[in-house]
């Protein structure tokens, strides 16, 4: 294409030497026709759970919004390969400092072509002190440990791979790469998922074991009261009904009184949610991109691009405080059903957006650091700051789609528990007065009612210890 529309579009860099030399005597140059690719084919690694990305060129990095705010953040692992005969050139060390090492990824240093330093006129040991000198200027000038840079022949490993060459292959150096690959990236990512999943299950189990030690205790306390009742008089049973009567009526005081909490609790929810709703993403949205459309200037363009960064901040700033609220008013309702009833202890965890509100204060750091690039304030950019627009806003549009989800999730978690434990002690209640009434009617169920309350205890005893030794697999 010609250089000049390859300059508009971000694809070629006519001041920097390394790529002055593409330009053609008619006055164009060679661009990729493809910006990264993800590899797949078969190979154990792969299989794993491994996935490549591989990019086309350095400079790709500066030009494609997508790589710059999704695939390198994102990304798991970045091997950044350079040329052992090089080493560290002007343009990879912008590119590293602008798009890779700000990043909290596993970063490596990958020198290549070494066996352009083979030299048949000097020793091994002076080829590898040569290979090392290189490796240690490169992890200074990256600041890297040196054991995250590795010195290869992917050539030669491939010769070596065909041939079967067992010896080359060792020379080549590919083998510690391998075993970084197989040993801690794709570990790495593996102890990341299990660490999600058994964040969720545990917070399952915990719910679970203290639902059923309450059950057990109301289990064990009414058949420690029946079995007092065991050969008593009609009377008395009879007082100790009314005396139920009168808790179940104050509990019922109580469970209306949280109903109304609840209630308000909902509203706020829904506030809430209405923050991180796509609806509202959409409005922000517009309004950035109205500015954008009236603004025949790059610097006019890049405050659109800031200005939508901030009011998706405020957004989750608002999000954050009704949750902190709301949950106030949850505890106090649950301390009170604890102190008058007996209700086992509820703690909700507060509603954290941490994770989400980072990668939108990423977002802002590179949008930031885009608005600043003298490269970037140039008129004929305005193309790739559409562009870069259109990739924040994708980017804004996946984090404000999983902090909803997160937070549809922790209003069930801080509703849901406390209104089953209200169901089931009311129930709980209930069937106690039915029961006691059964027996004042004839006094030869409460025998029965006492073994069917023991098998009870027993299935629930059984279940506890299911559910400790779930928690023991887990936590293996």
């Amino acid at each position: 294409m010609p250089a000049v529309d390859a300059i508009e579009l971000g694809l070629w860099n006519g001041e920097d030497a390394g790529e002055r030399h593409l330009l053609r005597a008619d006055g164009t140059v060679d661009v990729p026709a493809w910006r990264y690719a993800m590899v797949n084919y078969p190979h154990p690694l792969l299989q794993a759970g491994l996935t490549i990305l591989d990019t086309p060129g350095l400079n790709a990095l500066g030009a494609e919004p997508e790589l710059t705010l999704s695939v390198i953040p994102n990304a798991h692992a970045v091997m950044y390969l350079l040329a052992t005969d090089t080493g560290v050139t002007r343009s990879d060390l912008e590119i590293w400092q602008k798009h890779v090492h700000r990043h909290s990824n596993y970063h490596v240093a990958i020198l290549n072509k070494i066996d352009m330093l083979w030299d048949e006129l000097k020793s091994d040991a002076e080829v590898q002190a040569t290979i090392e000198r290189q490796a240690e200027e490169t992890a200074r000038v990256l600041k890297l440990p040196l054991s995250r840079v590795f010195a290869v022949s992917a050539q030669k490993a491939l010769a070596a791979t065909i041939r079967g060459d067992a010896a080359l292959r060792v020379r080549s150096g590919i083998e510690a790469l391998e075993y970084l690959l197989a040993h801690q990236v794709i570990p790495a990512r593996r102890d990341m998922l299990y660490h999600a999943v058994s964040r969720e299950v545990t917070a399952l189990l915990d719910e679970s074991r203290v639902d059923l030690a309450a059950r057990l205790k109301r289990n064990s306390d009414e058949l420690i009261q029946l079995t007092q009742l065991s050969g008593k008089n009609r009377d008395l049973i009879e007082q100790t009904r009314a005396s139920l009567q009168l808790e179940k009526d104050s509990y019922d005081a109580t469970a209306s009184q949280f109903r109304t909490t609840r209630k308000m609790v909902q509203e706020q929810g829904e506030h809430l949610l209405s923050n991180l709703s796509a609806d509202t993403l959409d409005a922000i949205l517009q309004s950035g991109r109205a500015a954008m459309e009236i603004s025949w200037t790059t610097r006019g363009l890049t405050g659109g691009i800031r200005h939508l960064s901030e009011e998706m901040g405020k957004r989750f700033q608002q999000a954050t405080r009704l949750a902190d609220s709301m949950l106030d008013a949850l505890e106090q309702a649950y301390m009170r059903s604890h102190h008058t009833h007996k209700l086992p202890k509820m703690q909700v965890p507060r509603l954290d957006l941490g994770v989400y509100r980072n990668r939108l204060d990423t977002l802002m750091r590179e949008t930031e650091a885009f608005c600043k690039d003298p490269a970037n304030l140039m008129l004929e950019k305005r193309f790739m700051i559409r562009r870069f627009y259109a990739g924040l806003a994708e980017e804004a549009r996946k984090a404000f789609k999983l902090a909803r989800l997160e937070a549809e999730r922790w209003l069930r978690i801080a509703l849901d528990p406390i209104m089953t434990r209200i169901r089931e002690h009311k129930q709980y209640l209930d069937t106690r007065l039915a029961s006691l009434q059964r027996i004042l009617e004839n006094m030869g169920t409460l025998h029965g009612r006492i073994v069917q309350i023991k098998q009870e205890i027993n299935t629930l005893r059984h279940d506890k210890v299911e559910l400790g030794r779930m928690a023991g697999q887990l936590a293996a």
